[in-house]
């Protein structure tokens, strides 16, 4: 199939002040034959990469580019959406098994999941919770889930639908230039963090002092010994202790939702 020849899918990116990494992303989903770029406030004119891919809007800032999704998804042109971030490039071997699957997908699939090779201060990750070949959401079908605003949790396929997973093999992962330093890292959690209380309370959890350390714990053994942290060395101890930190954080912040609104 040529490059040239468009699918019907939409593709939704927010961006706040990433306008160098934009090229290579929207190169990667150019066989698409929508792509709406949402601008959250950029200084650095994200539209003078942008619009010779598709449409720019301007849209205020958000924390968490969840918040933009109820406004923005039901208006895309396809039903099928892909939810793609400025940091991401779809490898040409993944883009081919896309086009491929698209063709053949049944129609009780809603989300398909793909490998995700996430990269911290460009180098590939081969541990830790987000190391390896990760399989992440990158596609929805507009009509087959239910859209929210929480944090991870937004995306949801209703009842009788099922999520398709595309198995790692080769290059076919979406290359995920994740963070490129600690402070960015820092940075983009704290703001995760601000809606993790409610996503934790929708998903069933009630705070408990013990729990919180329990999954504490389990958080870093998870990332440094379950996915193979170490691998990573020095790196991975740290981005292992961080997961930790950012786990028993979770909890907090459930255990200040239940304060404020239980």
């Amino acid at each position: 199939m040529p490059h040239t020849e468009k699918l019907p899918v939409s593709v939704l990116i927010g961006c706040h002040n990433e306008a160098h990494l934009l090229k290579a992303c929207l190169s990667s989903v150019s066989w698409c034959d929508e792509i709406l770029v949402v601008d959250l406030e950029s200084a650095d004119h994200p539209e003078r990469v942008a619009s010779a891919f598709g449409r720019v809007v301007r849209h205020k800032k958000v924390d968490r580019i969840e918040d933009i999704f109820p406004e923005y998804i039901p208006a895309l042109k396809h039903e099928w959406v892909m939810l793609i971030d400025p940091d991401e490039v779809l490898d040409p071997t993944l883009r081919q098994e896309l086009q491929q699957l698209l063709a053949v997908v049944p129609d009780d699939v809603a989300r398909i999941n793909v490998p995700i090779q996430y990269y911290f201060r460009n180098r590939p990750l081969r541990g830790t919770v987000w190391g390896g070949k990760r399989i992440g959401r990158l596609m929805i079908h507009r009509e087959r889930v239910s859209v929210g605003d929480t944090v991870h949790t937004a995306i949801a396929a209703r009842e009788g639908y099922r999520t398709h997973k595309i198995r790692p093999a080769g290059n076919n992962v979406d290359h995920h230039y994740w963070m490129t330093d600690w402070k960015q890292l820092i940075s983009k959690h704290r703001r995760y963090l601000e809606g993790e209380g409610l996503s934790m309370y929708q998903a069933g959890h009630r705070y408990r002092f013990a729990a919180k350390w329990k999954a504490t714990i389990a958080a870093f053994r998870e990332s440094f010994l379950t996915m193979r942290g170490y691998l990573d060395g020095f790196t991975g101890l740290l981005l292992s202790v961080f997961w930790a930190w950012y786990v028993h954080s979770k909890w907090s912040a459930l255990r200040s939702y239940e304060k404020k609104h239980t």
